[in-house]
């Protein structure tokens, strides 16, 4: 972890390590709502190789990720672009560059989840997720979707890359063009 992200930022978005009950092994994950109130913890897998039969994600059973955008909450609103992303660690990259990010904790947005979008501000939707064939085939399911209100640009990053292990570099031109 330390490796893909500073530790002030590991800091500012209070990242922890479970070594005891439910979340025992794992990163465990604050998710808050858009008015920035507590409303689950997101359990990721530690070790490098996730066994057969053990989730890479624990989130808690009544937790509807479907209604929450993760670091919604921490964007100056109103906010008039946004990054999309999959995932926490992209999100958490991403904002320490400076860059407006939500991350969707999946690879589909939900209604609920585009109108949290609206209800920012935001104008402009860059969508950024991995450069996967599942990235790629959840991007172009979700351009449709997010064009109904949006101005939608797709960020395609490299084949085999995240936003938060693609070279800086390559992460910045990508995004750049869409910053005011």
């Amino acid at each position: 972890l330390r490796g893909r992200l500073s530790g002030p930022l590991i800091q500012h978005f209070e990242v922890g390590y479970c070594d005891r009950g439910l979340m025992k092994g794992r990163i465990a994950i604050p998710i808050h709502d858009d008015d920035g109130e507590l409303v689950a913890y997101a359990g990721r897998w530690a070790d490098a190789g996730v066994p057969e039969d053990v989730e890479k994600y624990l989130l808690p059973a009544k937790f509807r990720k479907s209604l929450v955008l993760f670091n919604l909450s921490r964007l100056a609103r109103p906010v008039e672009h946004v990054v999309v992303v999959e995932g926490y660690f992209p999100a958490m990259r991403l904002h320490g560059l400076g860059v407006p990010v939500v991350a969707l904790m999946g690879s589909s947005i939900s209604a609920e989840q585009a109108s949290l979008l609206a209800a920012a501000g935001v104008v402009r939707v860059s969508l950024m997720l991995d450069g996967d064939a599942p990235g790629r085939a959840a991007a172009l399911a979700m351009l449709p979707v997010l064009a109904r209100s949006f101005h939608v640009r797709l960020c395609e990053l490299p084949d085999g890359e995240q936003p938060d292990t693609v070279d800086e570099a390559i992460l910045r031109a990508l995004v750049l063009p869409a910053m005011p």
